[in-house]
């Protein structure tokens, strides 16, 4: 009788196969990789990992126009951003902001120009390379180019002249290159038309639509007399005209107080008169909270020596000589008269002022802010009581 063990060996050939299939696999990937990749010496033959562009804008080795790229991304990314838009920009510079439309026959790139070595950044800034582009085939590719009010009747353009906003000038008469320049501030958005010349087919034209994002031009600040460890205060931005609306921030530059040179003076005259110590005086460490409060603390600028205050709870002021002996009541003392002596202000700090949209900064200043120390808030307390007998015989 057999010992033959049928189960075995089919179990052997199917394991035969599984191999040969994977082997046969292999080799079929292998020679399409080389196919496609000019046997592993160019792994971006067909553009699978991104197109190699131009100065012209198409790609060098499949010839994609990257204008595809740009106008698929406007219509995928049709969305609302933070600023409250739901156009993708295309290009960003300055106050201004440009957005290319779908075109009719025509297609229209916008560039913003980058800053130029020997050339005045007000050349620049706020400055675009349009690009038209028409079917290769035609005979006649002038084209013309203009600027308009995307609705000129609205109560902020009407009775105004929209070139003195935005201008567009060609390369040359009927270029298919012009460049756009934002003058100042608009509150109507702006077009640029480009339309084909030849009009044997119809009217051909492409559009791109200019936005301006609201920028920061000053600020009303009210700074109240100093009276405690935390002081209220008010502020209103001024902006400029716009038609996106920007995202406007207020925050300290560097977190400190600064005592001005005069109060300093005055305290560091009566600080020496003490003979006892030459103390120094530290500059405070604030802090905004709430966006309009200011916290006076001292708890992150000494090494060595003491804070005090009296009436501004922690007050800043502090003892930061290793030989002083001066009480804490004295130099108080002294800082007390100095505020008399002087007017104010007393310190200053910094503020920075942001406006940001779809993150892109559009403005950053600095703006220096006085503080004046209220002196009726401040009073010396009892440190020491003694009577001047301390036994009585009656």
């Amino acid at each position: 009788m057999s010992n033959y063990n049928f189960a075995a060996h089919a179990a052997s050939d199917r394991r035969k196969w599984a191999a040969v299939t994977i082997a046969i696999l292999f080799i079929i990937a292998v020679i399409v990789i080389g196919v496609l990749t000019d046997w592993f010496t160019n792994w971006n033959k067909y553009c699978l990992f991104g197109h190699d562009y131009g100065e012209d804008g198409i790609c060098t080795r499949c010839g994609k126009e990257k204008l595809d790229e740009v106008e698929k991304a406007s219509s995928d990314n049709n969305k609302t951003d933070e600023g409250g838009d739901d156009r993708k920009d295309a290009a960003v510079n300055g106050g201004g902001m440009a957005s290319v439309l779908p075109g009719n026959g025509i297609r229209l790139m916008a560039a913003k120009m980058s800053p130029i070595d020997g050339v005045p950044t007000s050349v620049v800034e706020n400055t675009w390379t349009l690009t038209a582009t028409v079917n290769e085939e035609a005979d006649n590719k002038l084209v013309d180019w203009t600027v308009v009010w995307v609705n000129p009747s609205s109560e902020w353009a009407n009775g105004k002249t929209v070139t003195d906003y935005l201008t567009i000038t060609p390369e040359s008469d009927g270029a298919l290159s012009a460049t756009a320049k934002v003058l100042q501030a608009f509150g109507e958005q702006i077009k640029v038309v480009c339309t084909a010349r030849d009009t044997t087919l119809g009217t051909k034209s492409a559009e791109c639509l200019f936005d301006y994002v609201q920028k920061i031009t000053g600020i009303t600040f009210n700074m109240p007399q100093v009276s405690s460890e935390t002081t209220s205060f008010s502020y209103e931005f001024e902006t400029s005209d716009y038609t996106v609306a920007s995202i406007q921030k207020l925050e300290l530059s560097d977190g400190r107080l600064r005592l001005t040179r005069y109060f300093h003076n005055s305290l560091s005259i009566k600080l020496s008169a003490l003979d006892e110590s030459q103390p120094l005086i530290a500059n405070p460490v604030i802090e905004i909270r709430n966006n309009n409060e200011i916290y006076l603390t001292a708890s992150q600028m000494l090494s060595h020596g003491s804070i005090f205050g009296y009436g501004f709870s922690g007050l800043f002021c502090a003892l930061e000589s290793p030989k002083a002996s001066a009480s804490a009541t004295k130099i108080y003392s002294c800082f007390c008269q100095a505020v008399q002596e002087v007017s104010g202000p007393h310190a200053t700090f910094d503020v920075k002022l942001t406006a940001t949209y779809s993150g892109q900064t559009y403005t950053s200043s600095t703006k220096t802010i006085d503080v004046t120390f209220d002196g009726d808030a401040l009073f010396l307390p009892v440190s020491e009581l003694t009577l001047d007998r301390d036994h009585i015989l009656a």
